[in-house]
């Protein structure tokens, strides 16, 4: 259990070697639980969930679409995408009650179409907002490879 005063962890260890340590010794231990390389990931708040299953929205020629992903390992900012993503896709990160599936937008600093389409939302650009809904936890992650 974590010390009520300090929060941290009472552990017993050993070191291998010459390598001596008096009794008693703080140190401060790093525990990796998961870790994956070369991974796709995006910002947690653009997953958003239908009956648990994670979906993100994509921009394409002036429309947002509704993607299905395979989620991995995820901490408090990311989360690795196993499957339902290409490297081109943009995902929507900002964030609107009003994104559905078809729906037209305009990114920022684009000016509104003479056709009318246009509207609410906006791909790419700054992380924001907190869709979805559901539990998320926070088993760390590591990678890169970010979709713009």
């Amino acid at each position: 259990m974590a010390d009520e005063s300090t929060g941290l962890y009472k552990v017993k260890a050993s070191i291998d070697g010459n390598a001596q340590l008096a009794t008693g010794s703080r140190v401060k231990l790093t525990v990796t639980s998961q870790k994956t390389e070369n991974a796709m990931t995006i910002p947690v708040d653009a997953v958003y969930y239908d009956d648990s299953e994670p979906y993100v929205f994509v921009y394409s020629d002036g429309k947002i679409h509704r993607k299905d992903i395979r989620t991995g390992i995820y901490d408090s900012a990311r989360m690795e995408v196993l499957s339902g993503l290409t490297k081109d896709d943009r995902v929507v990160t900002s964030w609107s009650s009003e994104l559905y599936d078809d729906s037209a937008v305009r990114l920022p600093g684009e000016t509104p179409r003479q056709d009318g389409a246009g509207g609410q939302g906006g791909a790419g650009g700054q992380e924001g907002g907190r869709p979805g809904s559901g539990s998320q936890g926070a088993p760390g992650s590591q990678g890169g490879g970010r979709p713009q």
